[in-house]
Order: structure tokens, then sequence, then C-alpha cells
């Protein structure tokens, strides 16, 4: 090989590795040093004063308002956000601590362009800027500061409080991880009156009443004393008495509603509103009444389409909430079925089958035996016989007496007539 073949070699190794570096740039660099290489990743940074957080990622974003003292998303029909999981996000970025400094590709810590989750948060004092990566060790994550370039890995797990997370090898960031689904948060204790209609082949009404002992149903705004002891009642169909908790459940169930998620995804046609397959309400002691309206079953992903009264909004419920505020055949009272087991107990019994084979006689098992305890050797002392006795001699003058012979008896007189 000559020289200039030689240096030919170089020159073309040379490009490419400049092309390299011109086409790569983007993504590298050298972590600086400076001061803020440890201590929190964001300084004097106070939740409560925070007025909205901006969060995008590819072509989603996320916007959260505070207003009225609650959490809303403009970008998601202005729905109310639940407050605790954008409290974990606010105190997540307060509490972060840097640890340790990285070199490398903004790539491998999904801080590029493509990759990475850019968090803005809008405060009295000013903006503050993170580009968020991805996690690290389930406790840690990558994180970049508005100034400068520098892959800080901080103590806490931001991606994972912003809801980016990670679904077919691609990280996405799911708005519906924020929506409050808590649609009803009424106290079980305050309903005194439940309804169940059910929608089948024929329409089935069940009401259900509070009631004191004595006294009757329990009106609205009625004051009830504790002496009082109210017990739940069933009233129709028919009259009859029912497991006080199990219905006390099926208020808590309504009352205290969550949902699984909004309804977007089912198409309007199919929520089967019009045609419902169940309604519940509950009536309130302050005379507030509760409807549930449930539409179309989903078995197979165990979902019921559902509306609440005074609310725009269509959601999907999980099945068991259904069948546990729909469930009316399990609210009899147990007391009544052991009177029903008394009362077959007072019938006469049944004579035995003469062509049924007679069961087996039940097997004895015998006692167990317990060993005595061992006694001492008796000494065995060898009989001697006894000399027989002599027999006895008679004195040859004295005889033998024989018993006297008995006295002849006199013969009967017979008996003498008597004279008439």
């Amino acid at each position: 090989m000559n020289k200039t073949t030689l240096l030919s070699i170089l020159l073309i190794a040379c490009a490419v590795l400049l092309l390299a570096f011109v086409f790569m740039k983007d993504d590298r660099y050298e972590a600086k040093p400076g001061k803020d290489m440890n201590g929190p990743l964001v300084k004097d940074f106070d939740p409560k004063s925070v007025k909205s957080i901006s969060l995008k990622h590819g072509k989603t974003e996320v916007e959260l308002k505070k207003q009225d003292g609650k959490w809303i998303m403009p970008k998601q029909k202005n729905r109310q956000a639940l407050d605790r999981k954008v409290d974990d996000l606010l105190n997540g970025v307060k509490d972060a601590a840097v640890v340790e400094v990285r070199n490398g590709g903004l790539d491998n810590f999904n801080l590029s362009d493509a990759k990475k989750t850019e968090a803005v948060f809008e405060r009295e004092a000013g903006k503050t800027v993170l580009t968020l990566g991805k996690s690290l060790e389930y406790s840690k994550s990558f994180v970049m500061r508005e100034d400068g370039k520098q892959v800080l890995v901080v103590d806490k797990n931001l991606p994972q409080s912003a809801f980016v997370r990670e679904e077919k090898g691609d990280f996405i960031l799911d708005p519906k991880e924020f929506y409050e689904l808590t649609v009803l948060s009424d106290t079980p204790e305050d309903a005194i009156a439940i309804t169940v209609t059910k929608y089948g082949e024929k329409e089935e009404k069940f009401e259900y009443k509070k009631v004191i002992p004595g006294k009757g149903p329990i009106e609205p705004k009625q004051e009830v004393k504790p002496e009082d002891k109210p017990v739940w009642e069933q009233t129709a169909p028919e009259k009859m008495p029912v497991d006080d908790t199990k219905v006390a459940g099926l208020a808590g169930v309504v009352v205290k509603l969550s949902m699984k998620a909004y309804a977007d995804e089912v198409p309007e046609t199919d929520r089967g509103l019009d045609k419902p397959t169940a309604k519940v309400a509950v009536t309130l002691k302050d005379g507030t009444v509760r409807e549930i309206t449930f539409g179309k079953v989903d078995k197979p992903k165990e979902e019921v389409v559902a509306k609440v009264s005074g609310k725009d909004e269509v959601y999907v419920l999980n099945w068991f909430v259904y069948d546990r505020a729909t469930n009316t055949a399990d609210l009899k009272k147990k007391e009544e079925e052991k009177k029903d087991e008394k009362k077959d107990e007072t019938k006469p019994p049944t004579p035995a089958d003469p062509n049924k084979p007679a069961a087996p006689p039940a097997p004895t098992v015998p006692a167990p035996t317990v060993p005595a305890p061992p006694q001492p050797p008796v000494k065995i002392e060898p009989k001697v016989p006894e000399p027989p006795k002599p027999a006895p001699v008679l004195d040859k003058k004295e005889e033998p007496k024989l018993p006297a012979p008995p006295a002849p008896k006199a013969p009967e007189k017979p008996a003498e007539k008597k004279e008439k």
C-alpha cells in the first residue's frame, strides 16, 4: 500500500467522523461543572403558588389550571382533575434532589425531542421549565433544567408522577390518569329510601325504606332520634324484612359512586341509555334524589355504561358495581331463612323407603387401650395338702333314730242338712 492510498483512506475516515459529529451533536453534550450538581432540583418551589401546569409529550398535551380551589383540564373538556394526583406531581418537584450527573446522547435518557416530556409550571415567582426523561431504578429519573444541557439524576420518579408510561415499547402521556372519577360523595347513613327498577323481559320494581319500628317510614327532613334505631324494610313489590347491613351497603355503592372512565370510546348510538337495563334511585334525608341510569352491559370487558342525574357526562363503570347496585335477590333477611328451617324440623320424619337400601352402619372405632402400670412380682407359696379327716365312728349301742310316722287323720263328718 503506497502513501497516496493510505492518505486517501485517512481523509475518508475523517470525513465520516465529521459527518457523524455534525448529525449527532444535537443529542450529545458534556456535563458542565457547576454548583447545581447537587441539592434541590428547583429552589424555593412552593406547590401552593402554582397556578397552572402544562405537560407535553409528542402530540399529546395536558393543561391543568386551578379554578375555585380545584384543578380543571381545559384541553380535556374542562373536566375536573383529581387534586391528589396533581399534588403528588407538585410535591415531587419540590422534594426532588440531584444525586448524579450523566453524559451521553439525549436519546439514551428519553430526553431527545422525539421522546422528552416538557413540563411547565406557572407560579407567582415566575415560570419553571423542566424536561423529563425516563425513569431509573423505579424511584429515580433523568431530568434537564431549562438552563444548560445537563442530564441530572434526581431521587424522584417525576415521569411517573406526570403519568408518562410505557405502552408497547413506546412512552405515552395519558390525560385520563388525571381525571377525577368520583362522581358522588354523599354519606350512606343519610339514605332513607332506595328504588331499584330492572328492565328485562318484564319490568320489575323494588322499593326499600328506612323505618322506625312502631312509627313507620322516615320522611325527608324528619328528625330522627338515636333511640329510634331505624331499620331497612322492603315495601314493594311485597312488604318483608331485609338484611339491614346489605341494604345499607347497596346505598353506599350508589351515594359514593366512582366510575372507571368517561365513555368517550363508546359511540353514542351504542351506549344503550335510550333503553336502559336498570335504574337505581336513592333518596337522602334532606330530600335530594340521586339516580343512576345503567345502559349497555359489555360482559367481555366487564363494563357498563352509566349516567348520573344532574351531570352531562356519560361514564363507564366496572360490572361488579352494577351487580351490587341491582342485585336485589341477596337482600332477604337471614333470620327468615332460619325460621323456615325450624318449621321444617317440626314436621314428622318421613318413613324410610323400603326399596332404598339401608345405609351401612357407621364404623365403630375401638377405644384406645391404656396399658396398666407394671405390678411387683407376687411370690407364690407351694400349697401343702391337708390330711384327710377320719370318718366318724358310731357307737354300737346307739341305734340310728328314725323319724316317727305321721299320725292318721280322723275322717271328716258329713255336713248336716238344715231343716226347713
